[in-house]
């Protein structure tokens, strides 16, 4: 319960996981606890849900929360947007409905003003971490990972040691 943190490698390269599990009673601190500029969200939403309005909510939830908490630092121009992969869990229980298909490219064309979002949607059977789809999910972070490095280099080198030099 709360924030389970862990490092992982995939592809030789090292993540620091941060699940939040999403109970509501922890949404007031997760804010705390979110570097956008650095970070990949994975929204994570179950296919096998029955209530799809109730699916299209939390999503809908998710995102709006990451977007909140896109703010620019005090030395920074310009916002990073926060980069988001939408997984579709249970995948082993249900094929792949073109309602949700729908729903996450609405979702995409909603938030891409302010959000950089994977355009590959990820139906998983979460505890088969040796399928293809996990293998491509997988890929995709590494990706993500090099891009989001890439574009935030100028933040590596803390400023005071810009001054010093």
């Amino acid at each position: 319960v709360g924030v389970e943190i862990q490092t992982i490698k995939i592809g030789g390269e090292e993540f620091s996981l941060w699940d939040y599990g999403g109970q509501v009673e922890y949404y007031t601190s997760y804010d705390l606890f979110l570097p956008t500029h650095n970070a990949i969200f994975l929204v994570l939403s179950s296919l096998a849900a029955r209530d799809e309005e109730e699916r299209e909510a939390q999503l809908r939830f998710w995102m709006s929360f990451i977007k909140s908490c896109t703010l620019p630092s005090a030395s920074e121009t310009i916002i990073q947007k926060p980069t988001v992969i939408m997984i579709g869990s249970r995948a082993d229980q249900v094929a792949v409905t073109d309602e949700y298909l729908k729903l996450t490219s609405t979702l995409r064309s909603e938030f891409e003003s302010a959000l950089r979002i994977s355009p590959m949607l990820f139906p998983l059977d979460c505890r088969d971490d040796s399928s293809a789809m996990m293998a491509k999910l997988q890929m995709e972070l590494v990706r993500m990972k090099k891009a989001i490095l890439k574009a935030n280099a100028h933040r590596l080198a803390p400023q005071i040691c810009e001054q010093i030099r």
